[in-house]
Formats: structure tokens, C-alpha cells, sequence
């Protein structure tokens, strides 16, 4: 049962080649009907393998600038903040200055006289605006829900970067258990080898 479940490792390890292989004809541009296609690629080194060490704060806060889904929920907030401060100001009184001029005439040395200009101030306040009320209730409860989208994006991408240091903790664990198999399978093929040149052992 072992033997066998080792032959599968090898046949499913055998078909990730084959895979890999594929695609980097393809990124090569390799015509599939070519006869360059069945060139098989044999690396010329042995892959190496190398801790590194990551800190999970860092990464996250390098995470939480980088991460578009945290960029876009934060521009849609300085949105909603605009449309916030644009509605408050559509409740308050208007004042505007008005000029008008009238009568010009032209004067014998070609000068102009003005008959007369107006000067003023006109003030508006609206007394029952329901309409600017309720858009800008609407206004702050966007900005209350953008808040709400900015903290739900920091926590997916926080979630994110927890998950993937934990999958690179698990796979660097998964390494060291393989090498450690590798070593001792070595070392216990090379025993009954020696045990089987002086005759001690029949077959392996």
C-alpha cells in the first residue's frame, strides 16, 4: 500500500511537470503543432530552498495601503464626504451681491455718463426645506455606511495576509518534515544496499 501510494505522488508530481511545461511553451510562443513542442526541459539545477521571515504587522500595514479593495472604499468615503458637506450647505441662507448699471450715454469727448447703477444684497432663506433635509439625512447615512465598507475591507485584507503567512508557516513545516522523510529513506536504502553487496540482504 505504501509502494503504491508512492507511485501515485510520482504520477500526480509527473503530471505538474508536464503542466508547468505546457505553459511556459505557450508563454514562449511554441507553435502546439510544431515539432519544438515535444522538447522536454530538463532544469539544470537542483530548486533550492530558503527561510524567510515575515512580520505579520508590517504586512499588514503594507497590505492595508497597498490593497485596492481599502483604496477604493476609502475614495468612495472622500466622496460621500463631499456630497455630505455639498448638502449641508444646500440648508443654509443664501446671500448673494447683485450689480446692475443703466442709462449710458455717450459724451462729446467720448467719454461715457451713467444714468444711473443699482448696487445690492440678496438674502434667501428657505423656511421649510424639506427636500435639502432629507438629501442630506441621505448624505450622512452614506458616509455612515462607507465607514462600514472601509472597516469590512481592512478586515478582509487583514484576514487575507493572517491566512497566507499561515499557509506559508504550514508549507515551510511540510518541507522540512519531506526533507527530514528524504534523508532517512536515503540513508535506509543506502544500509540494505551496503547489507546487500556483502550478502547479508537478498533484495531490497
Amino acid at each position: 500500500a505504501q509502494v503504491a501510494s508512492r507511485e501515485e505522488l510520482v504520477i500526480r508530481a509527473s503530471q505538474q511537470i508536464q503542466n508547468v511545461m505546457d505553459l511556459l511553451k505557450f508563454s514562449m510562443n511554441i507553435p502546439k503543432d510544431s515539432a519544438q513542442w515535444g522538447i522536454q526541459f530538463i532544469p539544470q539545477q537542483k530548486p533550492g530552498f530558503f527561510e524567510t521571515d515575515f512580520d505579520e504587522e508590517e504586512a499588514i500595514a503594507e497590505a492595508l495601503v497597498k490593497q485596492p479593495l481599502v483604496r477604493q472604499a476609502l475614495l468612495g468615503q472622500e466622496i460621500n464626504e463631499i456630497n455630505r458637506i455639498t448638502a449641508k450647505n444646500n440648508q443654509l441662507p443664501g446671500l448673494d451681491f447683485t450689480a446692475t448699471l443703466g442709462g449710458v450715454s455717450p459724451m462729446a469727448d467720448e467719454s461715457y455718463e451713467m444714468d444711473n447703477y443699482s448696487v445690492g444684497l440678496e438674502f434667501e432663506y428657505p423656511l421649510q426645506n424639506r427636500a435639502a433635509r432629507a438629501r442630506y439625512r441621505q448624505a450622512l447615512a452614506r458616509v455612515d455606511q462607507g465607514s462600514i465598507s472601509i472597516e469590512q475591507a481592512r478586515q478582509r485584507v487583514i484576514q487575507s495576509v493572517r491566512l497566507t503567512l499561515r499557509d506559508i508557516e504550514t508549507a515551510r513545516e511540510r518541507i522540512d518534515i519531506t526533507q527530514s522523510a528524504v534523508e532517512y529513506e536515503t540513508a535506509k536504502l543506502q544500509a540494505e544496499k551496503t547489507r546487500y553487496d556483502v550478502g547479508i540482504s537478498t533484495s531490497f
